[in-house]
C-alpha cells in the first residue's frame, strides 16, 4: 500500500509541474546520473565499445552523454505522461500514418505492432489506443512490486489499452480472437529464457533475441508493423508505421526475428544516443549459456 501511495503521489506532483520546469529537473538529473551516481556507466560504456569497435573514445563519449540525456528525459516524461490528457498526449506524441494498418484490419486480420526502446516508448504505451481504431493489446514485462505495477497499468490503460503479462499472452489471443486487434510486443530486451531465444548478429555481437514476435506472427499469421519513434523537439515525438512482414507464414520465427533485429539496428545506427544503452542487453553469451 505504501509504495502505491508514493507512486500516486509522484504522479500527482508531476501533473502539476510544467514541462519547462520538468526539463530543468531532467538536466539536473542528467548531471547527477552521469557525474555523481555514474548510473550503469560501465554497462553503457561496454555496450557502446562492443557495438561500435571502429569509433573513437571521443565519439563513444558523445553517444554516452546523449544516452544519459535521453534516459533522463524519457524517465521524467514517463511520469508526466501518466497524468496527461488525451489532447495533450496526441499533440506531443503523433503517429504519422496510423491508417496503414487499416489494410489488414479491414480484412479482419489482427496485427503485431513492434518497435524498440528508442526515444520515448512510454508515451506510446499510453497513447497508441488514441491513434488506432481497433483494440490495442500490450504485452508487458511484469514488475516485482505488484502494487506499483497495478497503479502503472491502471494509468497506462486509461485511454483503452488492454495489458497482458507474457504468461497471459495465449489467454489474451483467445479473448480477442473474434475481433481484429493490434498486439504490441517489444523484443529488443534480453530474454530470460535462453532455451527459446534466437541468436542473431546484432550491433557486431552475437545476441540472444526474444522469440515472441516471430513465433506469434508465424503461428497466427499476423502481419508485423514496426513503429519508428523519433524525437522532433524536446517533448515532441513523431512515429512512422512500416509494414515489416506482411506474410509471416512464409518465414520461420527466426527469420522474422532477423528482419526485426535488422530494422532495430538500422534505426539505432542513425542516432545511437536515443537507444536504451543502460540495459544489460548482452549479459548472456552464447557459448557460455547455451
Amino acid at each position: 500500500m505504501l509504495s502505491a501511495f508514493f507512486i500516486r503521489l509522484g504522479i500527482g506532483i508531476f501533473s502539476a509541474i510544467p514541462f519547462s520546469l520538468m526539463y530543468v529537473l531532467s538536466d539536473f538529473l542528467y548531471f547527477m546520473m552521469k557525474n555523481v551516481v555514474k548510473y550503469r556507466k560501465k554497462v553503457i560504456w561496454n555496450n557502446l565499445k562492443n557495438s561500435f569497435p571502429d569509433k573513437s573514445d571521443l565519439e563513444l563519449t558523445q553517444i554516452m552523454n546523449d544516452a544519459y540525456k535521453n534516459l533522463c528525459d524519457v524517465t521524467l516524461e514517463g511520469f508526466k505522461g501518466l497524468s496527461m490528457s488525451a489532447v495533450e498526449l496526441k499533440r506531443r506524441y503523433k503517429v504519422i500514418n496510423p491508417a496503414l494498418a487499416l489494410q489488414d484490419f479491414e480484412r479482419g486480420k489482427s496485427v503485431i505492432l513492434t518497435g524498440s526502446h528508442f526515444t520515448n516508448w512510454e508515451w506510446g504505451v499510453i497513447g497508441w489506443s488514441l491513434w488506432f481504431e481497433h483494440q490495442v493489446v500490450g504485452i508487458y514485462k511484469p514488475l516485482s512490486n505488484k502494487e506499483v505495477e497495478a497503479v502503472l497499468n491502471e494509468k497506462r490503460a486509461a485511454f483503452g489499452m488492454s495489458l497482458a503479462a507474457p504468461s497471459e499472452t495465449r489467454a489474451a489471443l483467445e479473448r480477442h480472437k473474434i475481433e481484429p486487434c493490434m498486439y504490441v510486443l517489444m523484443g529488443d530486451q534480453s530474454p530470460s529464457n535462453l532455451k527459446s531465444a534466437h541468436w542473431l548478429s546484432f550491433l557486431n555481437q552475437e545476441t540472444a533475441w526474444l522469440h515472441g514476435v516471430g513465433s506469434i506472427a508465424n503461428n497466427y499469421d499476423f502481419p508485423i508493423y514496426y513503429l519508428d519513434t523519433q524525437r522532433v523537439a524536446r517533448g515532441f515525438y513523431e512515429s512512422t508505421l512500416t509494414l515489416l512482414c506482411p506474410n509471416p507464414k512464409d518465414f520461420s520465427p527466426e527469420e522474422i526475428s532477423t528482419l526485426y533485429a535488422a530494422k532495430v539496428e538500422a534505426i539505432i545506427l542513425k542516432k545511437p544516443g536515443d537507444w536504451l544503452w543502460s540495459h544489460k542487453r548482452w549479459k548472456h553469451k552464447k557459448m557460455l549459456d547455451c
